[in-house]
């Protein structure tokens, strides 16, 4: 994945060690794909993987909101962050990533994955 790291940790469902990448598509697409990815860390074994909804826009969220304001300043008018954060994996095995959809995603496996706050 372009500018994210993968996490190692131990991941909800899984005793043994898991590495965790958050690949996407590079913004400045209109139909940005991504997802999260846990693989057995030995073995690189695809454990599971969960697939978001596609980002209908070429920019991340906020990045259009002041754009010509920013402009019109002399400022940099867009960030085109990554497509995805890097993960981090928490105490209690659950991998946090943020996207450009300006979501926070918490997924505990497979079947258990949903945005904050929505």
């Amino acid at each position: 994945p372009c500018n994210s790291y993968p996490a190692i940790g131990h991941v909800q469902g899984y005793s043994g060690l898991s590495v965790v990448v958050l690949p996407g598509s590079f913004m400045g697409k209109s139909n940005l794909h991504g997802g999260v990815m846990v693989l057995e860390a030995e073995s690189g074994q695809l454990l599971w993987q969960y697939q978001n909804e596609p980002w209908h826009g070429p920019m991340a969220k906020g990045d259009t909101e002041g754009a010509l304001e920013r402009l019109a300043a002399g400022m940099q008018p867009i960030c085109l962050p990554a497509h995805w954060s890097a993960a981090t994996i928490s105490a209690d095995g659950v991998v946090f990533g943020a996207r450009s959809d300006g979501r926070l995603y918490a997924v505990r496996g497979p079947a258990n994955t949903a945005p904050l706050g929505q």
